[in-house]
């Protein structure tokens, strides 16, 4: 259990990505092995689905306690939950909530505006495009209490953390960053349907072959 051996973890996460090695103990447990995701990537994992041959690991098993061997291939399933509609809207009367939020379901009321120097699509955010979206959306939504070093991830971390995720982190309008972030990745996704359509289809009637995306909903 000791003995050091090499897996592959494929992180489906909606973009095209390679399987990412990995030398590590097998007597390490299926929550230290996503930490040590975390570490080396530099995004958060915890929260998401590690699968082996399609049945989920549990966190607190060992990986060689639930079969995995050298050479073997994981993935990493990213769940992007269905975005709820914000709890928090314009006019309310409520004495413990500390921010406003627009109408997000508004796209005009949203994104009539000056928006924040980051890519159109959030899942190649560095981690400083992350910072100036936060900024951007804490001082648009008027969230108050938000610490930076909790969000110190690129955009791909940002698309694995889940509601639960933010409100974690900012339990006072972590659903408004929540929506406002989601709203860019499903715009982001689609986009990606889009030209990948245009793509199979200039192929004419042939079959097109697996594509190289991995849509994730």
């Amino acid at each position: 259990m000791n003995e050091s051996v090499v897996i592959r973890v494929l992180i489906d996460d909606g973009t095209p990505r390679l399987p990412l090695p990995f030398r590590i103990q097998l007597s390490l447990t299926g929550l230290r092995f996503k930490q040590m995701i975390e570490a080396q990537e530099g995004f958060g994992v915890s929260e998401q689905e590690l699968y082996f041959q399609n049945i989920q690991l549990v966190d607190n098993l060992t990986l060689g306690q639930q079969g995995v061997s050298d050479e073997s291939h994981l993935d990493l399933r990213v769940n992007f939950q269905e975005i709820p509609s914000p709890t928090r809207k314009k006019g309310s009367t409520s004495e413990t909530e500390d921010c406003v939020v627009p109408d997000i379901d508004d796209e005009d009321n949203v994104f009539n505006f000056e928006q924040p120097r980051v890519p159109p699509d959030p899942r190649i955010w560095t981690k400083w495009e992350v910072l100036e979206w936060l900024k951007w959306a804490s001082e648009r939504y008027n969230v108050r209490d938000v610490t930076a070093d909790k969000f110190l991830m690129n955009g791909k971390g940002m698309c694995m953390l889940s509601l639960e995720g933010f409100m974690f982190r900012v339990p006072r309008g972590g659903d408004a960053l929540y929506k406002d972030f989601h709203r860019r990745l499903t715009a982001a996704v689609e986009q990606s349907r889009h030209l990948q359509s245009l793509m199979n289809r200039s192929r004419g009637h042939s079959s097109p072959g697996p594509s190289n995306f991995y849509y994730v909903y």
